[in-house]
């Protein structure tokens, strides 16, 4: 599937409501979560703005190690969901707030016994359950997309009739919306000082799918490559 849920959403509006005028300010980034909205995105928010929506029950919400950061109040991603909520009502008092909880629906394999065992897991990497009720606690509703597809994740035949999709087309996440930029960095001695110096010497995006080799810079790789002129070539989503 092309795109966001939110295009889809705006053509909607745009066929149910013909007479109003849609002006669209998408602010989201990618493999972003919450904290780095609440404390500088909010800015970005329209005063006059009649309708934001608030989707971080994903991104943010599992650690790369599989460690749940969105599972209770106490936790600094969730306190950080409230304040931009705060935040974004102080900038735009008169703007209606409304929350969208995304998914990410996968298997997981667990061990009974001697045996594997692979099941559906539809919670994994949300935080929706908190962030619903930090949107209740202001008066917003919130848009489960969790609750509207369950069903249809079990079904291909139902889902490729409605959506024109199925299961697996509707989790695969589009790689190629995930560019990275390539730098290539050349190691200078300064012989005045005894130490490095560090020049970009070329930068490119390229796509996310594409292999490239990635070297991190560290004390032992600067040991091995401390010749005058060496290349370091590193990348960063």
């Amino acid at each position: 599937m092309d795109g966001s849920w939110v295009e889809p959403m705006v053509a909607w509006m745009k066929a149910a409501f013909p007479a109003v005028s849609f002006r669209l300010i998408n602010a989201a980034r990618g493999a972003s979560e919450v904290t780095v909205a609440a404390t500088c995105w909010y800015q970005y928010v329209p005063q006059d703005a009649d309708l934001v929506l608030v989707e971080y029950s994903l991104n943010g919400c599992l650690e790369a190690t599989g460690q749940p950061m969105c599972s209770s109040t106490a936790m600094v991603r969730v306190a950080a969901y409230e304040s931009f909520y705060r935040r974004v009502l102080r900038r735009a008092p008169r703007t209606a707030l409304m929350s969208v909880a995304t998914f990410n629906f996968n298997s997981d394999t667990y061990r009974q016994g001697l045996a594997s065992v692979e099941a559906p897991n539809a919670f994994t990497a949300t935080g929706e359950e908190l962030h619903t009720m930090i949107a209740r606690r202001y008066g917003a509703p919130t848009a489960s997309l969790r609750d509207s597809l369950y069903g249809l994740m079990y079904n291909d035949a139902v889902a490729k009739q409605l959506l024109g999709e199925t299961r697996a087309t509707i989790i695969t996440d589009n790689v190629s919306a995930h560019p990275r930029c390539v730098a290539s960095v050349t190691i200078q001695a300064n012989a005045t000082t005894g130490g490095d110096e560090f020049a970009v010497t070329g930068v490119t995006v390229v796509p996310f799918t594409k292999k490239a080799t990635i070297h991190r810079i560290d004390g032992s790789h600067m040991a091995a490559v401390r010749a005058e002129g060496d290349q370091l070539p590193f990348s960063w989503p």
